[in-house]
Parts: structure tokens; C-alpha cells; sequence
């Protein structure tokens, strides 16, 4: 499996804390700004020890042989371990928002949903 290509793996985690979050809007200001929402999270000790093995579990299924493999975790200042989310790759890149109509407009569709349509390629 290339380092490019893989499968998200769905998890629920237990109940932790958020360290610098992204969440409103996405990181695209200073040092490591990359456009993704993320956040990095604290749990306490006795979690955070069994939330690393899990993931360290998913890493040697299916990372098997690959050198350099980034584990999502990081030792903090204090000496806790914080975990690091961030929003996978952007699907709606290329894509432009289309407005909805407004209640009190003529049109016979009538919705406050947003919708997604494809760019016209040229």
C-alpha cells in the first residue's frame, strides 16, 4: 500500500481535551498553517496509553515495512501525550458553492440546504 493511498480507519475516543483547536474555520494562518481543520487532544494517562497501542495497531497492519511512518502523537511540554487530529484531504477543492433560493423567491424549490456542484472542466 503506498504512503499516498490508504484507507481511513473509523474510531469513536473517549472523552478528552482539545489543545489548540482549528474546528470553526480551517489552520491558514503563521508557522504550520496547511487549510485543514485539526486540533491536538490530551486524555489522561491510563487512556492515552491504551489510545497509542490501538493506534500503534493500525499502524503495523498497514504500514508493515514502511520506514519513517508518522505516529499521530506528540509529547507536550507538560509531559502528557497529546493526540493530533486534522480534517482529511479537502473533497470540496475544485468545487464551487452554488446559493440556495430564499423562502420569499419565485422559484418552487425551496431549501436552506447548501448545495455542492462540480466545477465545469475546460
Amino acid at each position: 500500500m503506498s504512503d499516498k493511498n490508504f484507507k481511513y480507519v473509523p474510531f469513536v475516543t473517549e472523552v478528552m481535551t482539545a489543545r489548540y483547536p482549528k474546528l470553526s474555520e480551517p489552520d491558514t494562518k503563521g508557522e504550520y498553517a496547511d487549510g485543514k481543520y485539526k486540533t491536538e487532544a490530551t486524555a489522561d494517562e491510563d487512556y492515552a496509553e491504551r489510545f497509542q497501542e490501538e493506534i500503534q495497531a493500525v499502524i503495523d497492519a498497514h504500514f508493515a515495512g514502511k520506514k519513517n511512518v508518522h505516529a499521530p502523537w506528540k509529547e507536550t511540554k507538560e509531559g502528557a501525550i497529546a493526540f493530533l487530529f486534522k480534517s482529511p484531504k479537502n473533497k470540496l477543492r475544485g468545487r464551487r458553492r452554488r446559493k440556495v433560493p430564499s423562502p420569499s423567491s419565485s422559484s418552487p424549490r425551496r431549501t436552506s440546504q447548501s448545495l455542492w456542484t462540480p466545477r465545469a472542466t475546460r
